[in-house]
């Protein structure tokens, strides 16, 4: 694991969040954006299959909370440009990010790899690798939300236990119906490509530029909504449909296509769940937050006016500001359910024979022992002590004249 020195924020970054400048997104030519935010730590996290997951963290490490974000499809960890800018000045929990198999500067995967289910079991070893011990909240855009269905569904029990909170942005449980990934994940056209993927991948990545040009018009209008968005941020969003190499759109398509992880939706009632979509995204439509929302009837539902897809590009403000109320809320049930110290009820003292202002037996005598002839000696005490309180009101007799010869409390 290999640590990188903070970088300082451009000025324009540094406005807050709502306004207008906050969707300023200026970057250098040659140059990730993502690269001129601050970074605590760069490591690199091995999948179960051995494919490397590249990841970056922002914050303290012994933060009481951690939050883990994982990207869409054909997009990587800069898709979180503005909530990474943002957030470290709404909450102190630690952020991470991470750049899915075959996304961004993570390794390549094979073609049986590429599923939404081992991006389920991606998720869990970044866990285990990054945030093995305490709380986290896990937030997901598009196919990284289906990415956590799938850990919940693989393991609900870490849902009950260590998961303090989920948001779920512009994702769908299942009946995910565009057309075009329809026609991609069962187009010969498109199983043959996958095949020279597999057999000849050089010539496939050859041919990345004119499938972009030809694709990027048609991505570009099933994203984006009717919410003006700066050049800047489509640019962006452009540069990282053109990074991802055409084998990774050909072989995710299928999964896509036939993702269902409605039942492991119920494994989320037990933590606070946030749902955003945009009220004109055409790749899940609202009505997969609808589904979403009824098998979660406790989860807090946003709808974007205007907002297409790419949710935390075109309101990065709403996004943001869910995000924080999500981590607050979280960080508060926690602390509700914390269990309390484990002291007794009552103090313990170590029995003393000058307790009290009257004779009493010791600890070993069989005055002590329930069930011996002594046992009244017990009802005795307890009589003289609540006498002994009323004595001290003014509401008794004299303490003197209840005992008897021997000191002993008189119980007539």
């Amino acid at each position: 694991m290999t640590t990188a020195a903070p970088t300082r924020r451009p000025k324009a970054d540094t406005e807050g969040i709502g306004r207008p400048s906050s969707r300023e997104l200026s970057v250098p030519s040659g140059v990730r954006c993502e690269d001129l935010l601050p970074v605590t730590t760069v490591s690199t996290v091995a999948a179960d299959d051995g494919v490397a997951l590249r990841v970056e963290e922002i914050g303290d490490a012994s933060a009481p909370m951690t939050v883990v974000f994982v990207h869409g499809f054909c997009l990587h960890m800069g898709s979180w440009y503005f909530q990474r800018r943002d957030l470290p000045d709404c909450t102190d929990a630690r952020l991470v990010f991470y750049d899915q198999r075959s996304h961004g500067r993570s390794g390549r995967s094979s073609t049986g790899h590429c599923t939404i289910d081992q991006l389920g079991r991606d998720l869990a070893a970044v866990l285990r690798t990054v945030a093995p011990t305490g709380p986290v909240v896990l937030v997901g855009h598009s196919m990284g939300g289906m990415t956590i269905m799938a850990l919940a569904r693989q393991d609900p029990e870490l849902f009950a236990t260590r998961v303090a909170g989920v948001a779920l942005i512009s994702t769908a449980a299942a009946g995910l119906v565009p057309a075009v990934l329809r026609l991609g994940a069962h187009h010969p056209g498109c199983s043959v490509l996958r095949r020279l993927g597999a057999t000849t991948p050089w010539l496939l990545e050859h041919a990345s530029s004119p499938a972009v040009a030809v694709l990027a018009p048609l991505i570009r209008a099933l994203s984006y909504g009717e919410h003006p968005t700066t050049g800047a941020v489509t640019g962006f969003f452009q540069q990282m449909i053109a990074a991802t190499p055409p084998r990774t759109v050909l072989n995710f398509l299928p999964t896509l296509s036939t993702h269902d992880e409605l039942a492991a939706l119920s494994a989320l009632r037990q933590c606070p769940v946030v749902v955003c979509c945009g009220a004109v995204d055409r790749l899940t439509p609202p009505r997969h937050t609808t589904v979403i929302g009824k098998a979660l009837p406790a989860a807090r539902l946003l709808i974007a006016p205007r907002a297409g897809h790419l949710l935390p590009l075109e309101q990065p403000e709403l996004v943001t500001a869910a995000l924080a109320d999500l981590i607050e809320e979280a960080g508060t049930r926690l602390v509700r359910s914390r269990p309390l110290r484990s002291v007794p009820a009552f103090p313990i003292t170590t029995p003393s024979r000058r307790t009290h202002d009257f004779a009493e037996p010791p600890a070993a005598s069989p005055a002590y022992r329930l069930g011996t002839p002594d046992r009244h000696r017990h009802a005795a005490g307890r009589r003289r002590r609540r006498l002994d309180a009323r004595d001290d009101r003014g509401t008794h007799r004299n303490r003197e004249e209840c005992r008897d010869h021997r000191g002993h409390p008189r119980l007539g």
